[in-house]
């Protein structure tokens, strides 16, 4: 049973003085371009995956400066997040996107069905706080057995039954395609949070997505 440990938000200033050519954590990827509006504000909301992620490493990855609000307590799933929208928002007046990096607990915890209507829910009372566009991620089924299968059905769920209009982000299968490629993403002594390769995959697919139209 996962412990709910509440840790005051990170807020990661991203400065960087002129546009530049990004290392990936892989020599397999070489050299990733990305620009972003520098003046956009972005949030992410998530569980322990993205509070041990340092960032996700955006800062190291991103050219360009940004302003990232990264927020991320052990154990939380939707359901927690819907029920705490001021803990969310506390300190962002009006973010410009907003990304989820949620689902591994509520794959524990709920199926399909319950998980979308917990998503649903989570997307109304956001919408009571924002219009800012959504992204949704498709979570990595870790490498812990007991919640791979959960995980990836609550996945295809979210993917064919997402909030209309809101883009889904598929970390899942970008983990799937560089450990295929012989990229190491967890610890040998920890199947459910990646290592930095893994953070930082993550980190580089969430910059992908915020430049896709």
């Amino acid at each position: 049973m996962a412990i709910i440990r509440k840790i005051p938000a990170i807020l990661v200033l991203l400065s960087m003085s002129s546009w530049m050519a990004v290392h990936c954590s892989s020599e397999d990827n070489g050299l990733l371009e990305i620009v972003l509006p520098p003046d956009k504000v972005y949030l992410i909301l998530g569980d322990s995956l993205t509070e041990r992620s340092d960032g996700f490493y955006l800062e190291k990855l991103s050219p360009v400066g940004l302003t990232v609000f990264v927020r991320g307590v052990d154990g939380y799933d939707y359901v927690n997040w819907t029920q705490r929208m001021d803990e969310a928002f506390a300190g962002v007046d009006s973010p410009d996107q907003i990304i989820t990096v949620l689902g591994s607990n509520d794959a524990a915890r709920y199926g399909p069905d319950q998980f979308i209507e917990n998503v649903q829910q989570f997307h109304a009372a956001l919408r009571q706080r924002s219009g800012a566009p959504i992204i949704y991620s498709l979570v990595p089924r870790t490498r812990f057995s007991p919640v791979q299968a959960p995980i990836l059905a609550n996945n295809e769920r979210l993917r064919t039954s997402a909030p209309e209009g809101q883009r889904i982000m598929d970390l899942d299968a970008a983990f799937e395609s560089a450990i295929q490629q012989g990229r190491i993403l967890y610890p040998d002594d920890e199947p459910i949070h990646p290592n930095r390769t893994g953070y930082e995959l993550i980190g580089t697919t969430i910059l992908q997505t915020l430049l896709q139209p």
